[in-house]
């Protein structure tokens, strides 16, 4: 099981103003990055508690290993703060399975 990847760089969350729409966007692996790493895509976790992955909002078979940001349309709740968390999903001899833990990043209200 291989677990040596960051998760990507640049994890920002941004409320859509007008809009009942989260934005999540990161940076692409470089390819230095996914040496040796077979990345079929993310999953995207939303919770109101840090740095506990929560509720799964999309994964791998919506978040392919190009895509660099996803519209939460389930979110906001109004006066509280969400975390989002991105795990990228690695295809090994074992099968699909998570690694990269992506930072908890809050949109605040």
């Amino acid at each position: 099981m291989a677990y040596e990847l960051v998760a990507p760089p640049g994890l920002t969350a941004t409320l859509l103003p007008g809009q009942n729409n989260v934005l999540i966007q990161w940076t692409a692996y470089q390819p230095a990055d996914l040496a040796g790493h077979h990345v079929i895509g993310y999953r995207l976790f939303r919770n109101t508690v840090p740095n506990v992955p929560g509720t799964l909002v999309a994964n791998e078979n919506v978040l392919n290993p190009l895509t660099t940001s996803f519209s939460d349309l389930g979110e906001p709740i109004y006066g509280q703060t969400a975390y989002y968390t991105l795990v990228a999903v690695e295809c090994t001899d074992y099968g699909a399975r998570p690694y990269g833990e992506g930072g908890n990043v809050p949109y605040g209200a």
